[in-house]
């Protein structure tokens, strides 16, 4: 007996017991759709995790503290200083910019209106290496850092809320009671759902790094960002950053360099357990599937006991009947993966609308899920037709 003709076999018997066959192909259906809705939902948040982290802006690296250090926990130790900075990028000629970001908080006042805002202290760099688009006016420049101008540049959102639809460039507000020129509008921001940027924001100001120093007092700053010449040299620039902190600060120093390489890779991992375990929780409803495909199975070679001796007493080999059979099982898991396909496309469409990610079937979720109902069909198969092919003929003529 062929392979054609064991498919055909197949397909004739599933059609002879439609509604049991519907109800088998239930559980497959539900299985294969459950890992592909799963894996996509893992996919689509590991898609949006890596475009969000790329658009904190181009070949970005930072030095902070490392907080997992036990002195950086006691409070034992002292950020870097403007001048510390400006040495390690001498120091890594993979660095293309570098700027300080030197936070503190306070109000901002224009006319009767107040806002509570952050202020950043930020060079002329800064834009660049975040990628921050600027709507009108301009950005703070090299001047006005060695020259500590009060000038100020605010949100778009921000920008409308004070001023409505008055030019706020050129305008006079005043920040910790101290006047300030607006000179630039940053472009609208854009909220991350699922990587969240304590660096930037619709009430941030940015103003001269130096100014806020005499605010505050000090120098030091608690991050610095870098960007690296070119998307190729981030890992040498990451190298030379870490050999440079250890020439300044010693071996033993509290600060980590990180990188936008480094964060894709740490929620990488943390998506793909994720997925792991959605795609595992799918694959039990397959399991449960199977268990049910290997009942019907048993139940049809009851059913056809007496066919199954004709077969064998006009000459049919084990073999045929081990095929037969095995094939009919396979056939049934791999109609109902085709609907569960079609099933879970839908259903990860549907909670795309929802949910704040996009749905990313892949084609290695759906050949995964095929693939296992495939083995699912020949695992929960070979029992039903290896007792197929073991009837004795005479035995299996005489049943009723």
């Amino acid at each position: 007996m062929g392979f054609l003709e064991c498919f055909l076999l197949a397909f004739d018997s599933l059609r002879a017991n439609k509604l049991r066959s519907a109800l088998t192909l239930l559980g497959i259906v539900i299985g294969v759709s459950s890992v592909i809705t799963m894996v996509s939902i893992g996919e689509g948040a590991r898609y949006m995790v890596s475009s969000e982290i790329s658009g904190l802006g181009a070949n970005l690296l930072w030095i902070q503290a490392d907080y997992m250090n036990e002195e950086v926990k006691k409070g034992n130790f002292q950020n870097l200083t403007l001048e510390e900075a400006n040495r390690m990028a001498q120091l890594a000629p993979a660095v293309a910019a570098m700027s300080p970001q030197l936070m503190t908080g306070g109000q901002l006042r224009y006319q009767n209106k107040s806002e509570d805002i952050s202020i950043g202290g930020v060079n002329e760099h800064f834009l660049d290496i975040r990628a921050i688009g600027l709507g009108r006016g301009r950005f703070i420049a090299d001047l006005d850092v060695d020259l500590g101008r009060r000038v100020a540049v605010i949100s778009h959102r921000m920008a409308e809320r004070l001023f409505g639809s008055t030019d706020p460039i050129g305008q006079t507000v005043r920040i910790r009671d101290q006047q300030f020129v607006i000179i630039g509008v940053l472009e609208g921001e854009k909220s991350g759902m699922m990587v969240t940027d304590s660096t930037t924001g619709d009430n941030y100001v940015y103003v001269p790094v130096t100014v806020v120093q005499r605010m505050l007092g000090h120098s030091r700053v608690p991050v610095l960002f870098a960007q690296a010449r070119d998307p190729r040299v981030v890992s040498d620039a990451r190298q030379q950053l870490a050999r440079a902190l250890e020439l300044i600060r010693g071996p033993n120093h509290p600060f980590e360099v990180q990188s936008q390489d480094s964060m894709v890779e740490f929620f990488g991992t943390i998506i793909a357990v994720f997925t792991a375990i959605l795609g595992g929780i799918g694959s039990i409803s397959l399991l449960v599937g199977g268990i049910g495909v290997m009942n019907i199975m048993l139940v049809s070679v009851t059913e056809r006991t007496k066919e199954i001796g004709i077969r064998k007493a006009l000459g049919a080999q084990k073999g045929d009947l081990l095929r037969q059979f095995l094939i009919e099982s396979i056939v049934l898991c791999l109609v109902g993966g085709s609907f569960g396909i079609i099933f879970g496309q839908g259903g990860s469409q549907l909670i795309a609308v929802f949910a704040p990610w996009p749905a990313m079937i892949s084609l290695l979720s759906i050949g995964v899920a095929v693939g296992f109902s495939t083995f699912v069909g020949i695992v929960f198969g070979v029992y039903p037709a290896y007792k197929a092919a073991q009837l004795d003929p005479i035995d299996a003529l005489r049943y009723e």
